[in-house]
């Protein structure tokens, strides 16, 4: 780069707000961008600006409540001319896309490069990517093509095409999230006088964490940004298999917890959203969620989440 880029770039990222870094967090009144906002705020150290499609909802207007030092800006993701104006002045970038939003791959890809090409054009220091492996890669050989789980697939394109970028970034796979044992999906059921975990895990172990805790990954990133460039970190605090889980339930919701495993054909007729996906994924889970996950230390341990989160389960 030449002496007039970097100036230019320099110019680019001038934030009017202070000398500290300014971070943009795409999709802060999420699960995963909420965590990082959370865990940036209690530094002190950046100037959080946080990209939101509504400024005025509900959501929107209780992170301004709880964190009034965040600067939160309109951008839809979806919509490449928004972003310019919500990346100026910015440092370093987050980003999470939502599959689920649209159940479209085509639209989670779109989306993603509209705010990864943005990024570069505005001259960020540094990108920590939300992503996940490639399912249909990791399987090649077990079915000649690969298993296909569009939510894996897709972010694992958007890897691939940031790393064309020649923008220096870090990339993060969480783990399953503790919070989706809270769903009715997961969830224990009660059947007569104790309660059944059913997941289709067998006996292997699922990778799990509390997603706040992917907060504290990406602040120990943007500390030392060079150290991680390139990287691929696991967001993960544990491998427990089922029976675990039940286990440590059954000592902090006051219940008899038995894990009993699911086929995935059973788990298939469920008649759950997006079961044909969610099945595929739960085949990964199992054949190769020990090669996508290894364990953080210092992340909390579902022990812990699971006493602090026991109210919360509501079983009947």
């Amino acid at each position: 780069m030449d002496d007039k880029s970097k100036v230019t770039c320099e110019e680019k990222r001038e934030c009017p707000t202070g000398n500290k870094p300014c971070v943009l967090i795409a999709g802060i009144t999420g699960n995963q961008g909420g965590g990082v906002l959370h865990h940036l705020y209690k530094t002190g150290k950046y100037h959080i600006r946080g990209l939101t499609r509504s400024l005025n909802d509900t959501k929107a207007e209780t992170l301004k409540a709880k964190y009034p030092n965040i600067e939160l800006v309109h951008g839809d993701l979806n919509v490449k001319d928004t972003l310019p104006s919500a990346l100026k002045g910015v440092d370093f970038a987050f980003l999470v896309t939502d599959y689920w939003d649209t159940l479209d791959a085509d639209t989670e890809y779109a989306a993603g490069k509209n705010f990864l090409d943005c990024c570069k054009d505005s001259c960020v220091k540094h990108i920590v990517f939300s992503g996940l492996p490639s399912a249909q890669s990791l399987s090649r050989g077990l079915i000649s093509k690969g298993i296909k789980v569009p939510h894996f697939d897709t972010k694992a394109n958007l890897e691939d095409y940031l790393r064309t970028l020649s923008v220096s970034h870090s990339i993060i796979h969480f783990a399953f999230y503790f919070e989706n044992l809270l769903s009715p999906m997961f969830k224990p059921r009660k059947d007569g006088d104790r309660y059944r975990l059913e997941l289709p895990m067998g006996d292997k172990p699922l990778g799990g964490v509390a997603v706040m805790d992917g907060g504290a990954v990406v602040a120990q990133i943007l500390e030392s940004p060079d150290s991680y460039k390139g990287s691929i970190i696991s967001v993960c605090s544990e491998m427990l298999t089922g029976t675990q889980y039940a286990q440590i339930m059954s000592k902090h919701l006051g219940r008899t917890i038995e894990y009993t495993p699911l086929s995935l054909e059973d788990f298939a007729k469920l008649g759950v959203k997006s079961a044909t996906e969610l099945t595929d994924m739960f085949r990964i889970y199992q054949g190769y969620g020990d090669k996508i996950w290894s364990p953080i230390p210092g992340l909390q341990l579902f022990d812990s989440w699971c006493a602090e989160h026991a109210k919360f389960f509501q079983l009947s």
